[in-house]
């Protein structure tokens, strides 16, 4: 899906007059937000889609979301809910690429933010 031009701009006018503002975004839509693009594009690739047993309708399709915006300069936050992950997901393997992807990005800070039996908060910020 591709994101919708109006709401592109208006992010892009927010970006431009707030120096802290996040904005939730699908993974397709964050991959064309410019200054994060290729990392999130990185980050959809390594992420499963949902799969459940039989023809479930969620089936492919993308579970995970990040929020886009500025924490004075440009942040990006990936929130994953666990239960979507496939039984047995390598959380430690995970994290390690999430990791290395950040310092690939130069992100200035490149963290697990929050973590809990439910989700996962990745937080990537640059100065």
């Amino acid at each position: 899906m591709k994101i919708n031009n109006n709401i592109l701009e208006i992010f892009n006018e927010l970006d431009n007059h707030s120096i802290r503002h996040q904005v939730e975004f699908r993974p397709n839509e964050a991959a064309q937000i410019k200054d994060v693009s290729d990392l999130v594009k990185n980050i959809n690739k390594i992420i499963p889609l949902m799969n459940y047993p039989g023809n479930n309708p969620n089936n492919g399709h993308t579970h995970h979301k990040f929020k886009v915006g500025r924490e004075y300069s440009r942040v990006l936050y990936l929130n994953v809910v666990k239960a979507y992950m496939p039984k047995g997901f390598n959380w430690n393997h995970f994290f390690g690429a999430l990791k290395e992807l950040g310092r690939d990005f130069h992100a200035d800070e490149n963290e697990l933010h929050e973590n809990s039996s439910g989700s996962m908060t990745w937080r990537y910020w640059w100065d």
